[in-house]
């Protein structure tokens, strides 16, 4: 990856984390981390969780984030994710419960990429 790439991906994350500013969510880097995980081929919460050194709660929070699902805040607390980057189904190759996270083509509930 050139200088101009790393630029461009720079831009990019910071740009995602003004639409989760707008939408009162908080975009960690831990969630940026899996997003890379799940880019580079990581597509179980065990794969992600060896790979990121994260228990499954901060993965599965991070996946549900990045896949457009309702964000726990707190108790009582939630808000919907403006982001569709990663999408969850069942894995075709493990036995249930196990799931697979693969990435989409849409980046945000709006349909801007």
């Amino acid at each position: 990856m050139d200088a101009a790439e790393c630029a461009a991906l720079a831009a990019r994350f910071r740009a995602m984390r003004e639409v989760a500013k707008a939408a009162g969510l908080n975009l960690k880097s831990r969630d940026v981390e899996i997003l890379l995980w799940v880019a580079a081929g990581r597509d179980t919460y065990r794969e992600l969780m060896a790979a990121s050194g994260m228990g499954l709660h901060a993965v599965q929070r991070s996946v549900f984030l990045l896949a457009g699902r309702p964000v726990n805040l707190g108790p009582g607390k939630t808000r919907n994710s403006p982001f569709r980057l990663v999408d969850i189904r069942p894995h075709p190759h493990l036995p249930y419960p196990e799931r697979q996270i693969f990435l989409t083509q849409t980046t945000t509930s709006n349909g801007n990429h």
